[in-house]
């Protein structure tokens, strides 16, 4: 993408922001985090809305990001690998998905992961890694921000932005999970 079109996508999206038409008070979105044995964390989008609306969620672009920490409250430190990493951050058409009311989608599904030192974990969650995870309780929650409307046409390089997609941050459910000892 030019640099002149990716200005002009963001003109786009300015404008669509003034209307207001986007942004409503409330989410209209639900995020389900549960722990599953493995261990695994799973996150999935709920629409609670009444109709069908258009999300973006993509590992470089717009991705939902974890927190954990430990039972005593220790916050646990994510690496952003995006900031190392060079993608295409073009907001491609196809990259959105309409989501049904009422209807989920799979955000991540990751499990903790043995380290090589034979006594920690590791974690990656799309583009974010934790490492260095002791055995012991954890708390875990995932947050996800919507906010891009514009969209480029791949093909044809038409841009436009969407009318039927909310603009905010929703947080999940925090959940527990246990990373037993490792023998």
């Amino acid at each position: 993408m030019t640099r002149g079109g990716f200005v002009g996508l963001l003109a786009l999206q300015a404008a669509g922001r003034k209307t207001g038409q986007m942004t409503p008070k409330k989410s209209p979105f639900e995020i389900r985090l549960e722990s599953v044995a493995g261990p695994i964390l799973r996150a999935t989008l709920l629409n609670r809305s009444a109709g069908p609306l258009m999300v973006l969620h993509d590992r470089n672009l717009q991705p939902s990001e974890p927190w954990l920490s430990l039972a005593g409250g220790k916050e646990i430190p994510f690496t952003d690998k995006r900031s190392i990493a060079k993608f295409d951050t073009t907001p491609y058409r196809v990259l959105y998905r309409k989501l049904d009311a009422g209807r989920e989608m799979l955000l991540e599904e990751e499990r903790f992961l043995p380290a090589d030192d034979g006594a920690s974990y590791f974690f990656l969650w799309g583009p974010f890694v934790a490492l260095g995870l002791a055995p012991g309780r954890y708390n875990a929650r995932v947050r996800w921000k919507s906010t891009l409307t514009a969209w480029v046409d791949s093909e044809t390089r038409r841009h436009g932005n969407w009318s039927d997609i909310w603009l905010g941050e929703v947080t999940s459910n925090p959940v527990e999970i246990d990373l037993p000892e490792r023998a």
